[in-house]
């Protein structure tokens, strides 16, 4: 790895079940808040996909967004740009066959980054839903 670069370890190998969301429900878990990207261009998510069991509608995403929180408002500040959208999203759906290795990748970085986790129900309820998953953020400067 170049000394230039940083490895973050965000989340070790855990497991999360979500059969008890109800149909087209979402769950979102906040991996990591705020990690200071100044110094850095690029950003990869990179999810290690232990073991799944899903159906088709329920997936998993990973989603990098903009954060720049504040000592001063406890609210939690979040830029998505013009599309709303997070700035990269790696998922994790019923295609896949753990183990696998599922990434996604951001530039352009701004202050600072938060990871979360949003999972989605389909529309069975009651479906066996779970992941165990580590994730790995990778900084570079260009």
């Amino acid at each position: 790895m170049c000394n230039d670069s940083a490895q973050i370890s965000v989340l070790a190998k855990t497991t999360y079940d979500f059969t008890f969301l109800a149909g087209t429900a979402t769950q979102t878990v906040v991996l990591l808040p705020y990690v200071d990207v100044s110094g850095y261009y690029r950003a990869h998510v990179l999810v290690r996909v232990h073991i799944s069991q899903m159906s088709a509608g329920q997936k998993v995403d990973f989603e990098l967004d903009h954060t720049l929180p504040s000592d001063e408002d406890p609210a939690e500040f979040i830029d998505r740009g013009v599309t709303g959208s997070p700035l990269a999203t790696a998922t994790v759906d019923s295609t896949l066959s753990a183990p696998i290795l599922v990434s996604a990748s951001a530039t352009d970085l701004e202050a600072g980054l938060r990871v979360r986790m949003v999972a989605t129900q389909g529309s069975t309820p009651g479906t066996p839903f779970y992941v165990q998953v580590s994730v790995v953020l990778v900084l570079r400067p260009f």
